[in-house]
């Protein structure tokens, strides 16, 4: 079991980690932003969120299932690297393909710039070795591979922005971020992993990791539509303009999805560790973590929601006031995003996947159904008022009415308000 120092330790890393890159990436995130103005961020948001949904493919709902059975087989580890591996290089040809298809149906956005993003469609790829570094402590090693292509990357936007380049110079740094992650991971992985390096191919292994990947892969692609086709329906629904005001403000909201996930990396190891030796132990900690990261995204949210106005307007210029709105309502996903994130755990390590499957495609299917209804009718402020409320639905009323999940959703809001609810909720497996 994960000691309590180590856990501590990484998450003093990553921790660390998320603060200096969200400090520096803030920094460049708003001069990006401020020099493409609203048309020109659109164009290059509605691209990254076509990519994002490509790269989710090849991802394969992985990652989740390494970093469990990797925790709970380490001897195993070349034959899962290796297979998962395999198995997303197979699934890049086809992701890449239907992203060209969607590249080409996008208003006003250019091939340059497309292709340049096409290259993040393999991250996944370079991210294969990560679950293994954090699930055997090398959580220092891939904070600084990543954080050399997030450098490379940050490096390239702003000497972009000094440069006056157009919205295709940022596509390019995209890659070149996603290209230096993958040389830096390498490195770390093989420089430190031992007989993990020896990789290899297993039927069995493959058959396992698909049959537990599926169903997260599909829930992924599911909440990247309800997180990212937004922008993307902006772009089509009204304009660019619109489309790079939304996107201003989400970036804004997004930044209070950072803690729930350095606090998941940091206690998964302990939370899978305790639910197969100690039931009422895991009850407790997961308790706990419900609680920790819905508080902390509540009280991001209302400071965000306050203020708004004055935010935008000191941070990217007169030319998106509109986003303040937005930005005013969008902030309170973060506390169903930090629920959901705990959520999550829960369903996975219950093996409840396909109940977690179902809840991302009510959500999805929700989310879409409100944007095209408030979106022509309250613009910009429509779109976030969408999300918000799909998100609170598929978060605090249909996990209760579903038998699978009902027992997760009174744990998880039991915790949020209640500091006794993890011992007292009796919910473990079913």
């Amino acid at each position: 079991m994960a000691s309590s120092r180590s856990l501590t330790s990484n998450a003093l890393w990553l921790g660390a980690d998320r603060v200096l890159r969200l400090g520096l990436s803030f920094v460049v995130q708003v001069l990006v932003v401020r020099h493409l103005g609203p048309a020109g961020n659109g164009m290059l948001q509605g691209g990254l969120a076509l990519a994002a949904l490509a790269a989710a493919l090849v991802e394969l709902g992985l990652d989740g299932m390494l970093r469990r059975e990797l925790v709970r087989t380490p001897e195993h580890a070349g034959a899962l690297l290796g297979t998962a591996t395999t198995l997303r290089l197979l699934a890049f040809f086809p992701a890449a393909l239907a992203y060209c298809w969607a590249a080409l149906h996008q208003p006003e956005a250019t091939p340059a710039l497309m292709a340049w993003l096409a290259v993040t469609i393999a991250l996944p790829l370079a991210l294969t070795p990560e679950p293994w570094l954090l699930a055997n402590g090398r959580v220092p090693a891939n904070v600084i591979a990543q954080g050399a292509g997030f450098l490379a990357g940050a490096g390239a936007r702003l000497a972009f922005v000094l440069a006056g380049a157009g919205v295709m110079a940022f596509g390019a740094a995209a890659a070149l971020e996603t290209m230096v992650i993958a040389a830096a991971l390498g490195l770390a992985f093989f420089s430190t992993a031992g007989a993990a390096r020896r990789w290899s191919w297993d039927p069995g292994c493959a058959r396992r990791l698909l049959g537990g990947g599926t169903p997260l892969l599909l829930t992924t692609v599911a909440i990247l539509v309800y997180r990212r086709m937004d922008v993307v329906l902006l772009g089509n629904l009204l304009d660019q303009r619109a489309a790079g005001l939304y996107a201003a403000a989400v970036r804004l909201s997004e930044i209070g999805y950072l803690a729930p996930m350095i606090l998941l990396n940091a206690w998964f190891p302990r939370l899978t560790d305790l639910h197969a030796t100690d039931p009422a132990a895991y009850r407790v900690a997961l308790a706990d973590f419900f609680r920790r990261v819905t508080w902390s995204a509540a009280a991001f949210a209302l400071a965000l929601t306050i203020g708004a106005p004055w935010i935008v307007r000191l941070l990217f210029g007169p030319a998106f006031a509109g986003a303040a709105t937005p930005l005013a309502i969008h902030a309170w996903t973060a506390v169903f995003i930090a629920h959901g994130v705990a959520r999550s755990q829960w369903l996975l390590l219950e093996n409840k996947l396909f109940a977690g499957l179902g809840l991302a495609c009510i959500g999805a299917a929700t989310n879409l159904a409100l944007n095209f209804v408030l979106v022509p009718w309250l613009g910009v402020a429509g779109a976030a008022l969408a999300a918000v409320l799909g998100l609170a639905f598929n978060m605090g009323i249909v996990p209760a009415l579903l038998p699978e999940t009902r027992a997760g959703w009174a744990l998880g809001w039991k915790a949020t308000f209640s500091r006794a609810a993890g011992a007292r909720d009796g919910s473990h497996g079913n």
